[in-house]
């Protein structure tokens, strides 16, 4: 229900905001009493697409906290999991010349894991309790690490759950995830 919400406020949010720069730009509609006003309308598109895209990714790293009810890690917490979590993470990123991003865990059976951010200056690492619990710290070493070298970037990475571990030996071979391949990992 909060995902819903969440996601409900925030099209709310950018439909108002586009609306009042499509206002202050002069663009009030596209449709005249002679036809078409193409102009108007390459406008109006520009604003809702571009625009749209913007603010999604602007607000893409609170959004997935907000929704995914990621807790963050400090890398000082105290619990040997997440704190190793924490520096597996700060070693990758440093491997691959990136600036550190937040660190979260998110409570979910799924093996998941995935990145976001307006920025690499200002993105989100997040795992899934179950890609903890169901790999060895290698495995997520080897699945992390290929996502970083595969991307050097953190912008929109989502890395789903891998389903055939031997694959991931295999760093040339496209990973297949889970959703997709529709096996039970």
């Amino acid at each position: 229900m909060k995902r819903i919400v969440l996601f409900l406020a925030t099209n709310l949010a950018v439909m108002i905001t586009l609306s009042i720069v499509l206002s202050l730009l002069g663009v009030t509609g596209y449709l005249t009493p002679s036809g078409l006003d193409h102009s108007a309308l390459m406008v109006f598109c520009l604003v809702w697409g571009m625009g749209g895209a913007f603010i999604s990714l602007l607000i893409s790293r609170f959004m997935a906290k907000r929704a995914m009810g990621v807790q963050l890690v400090d890398g000082k917490s105290g619990q040997a999991e997440l704190d190793w979590l924490h520096q597996t993470v700060g070693q990758l990123t440093r491997k691959a010349g990136l600036p550190m991003p937040e660190v979260g865990i998110y409570d979910s059976p799924e093996v998941n894991a995935f990145a976001t951010g307006p920025s690499k200056s200002r993105s989100l690492v997040a795992v899934s309790t179950g890609l903890l619990r169901s790999m060895r710290r290698e495995e997520v070493e080897i699945q992390r690490g290929f996502r970083f070298g595969r991307t050097s970037s953190l912008r929109k990475e989502a890395s789903n759950g891998m389903c055939d571990r031997r694959e991931w030996r295999r760093p040339s071979m496209h990973l297949m995830p889970c959703h997709r391949a529709r096996k039970r990992c």
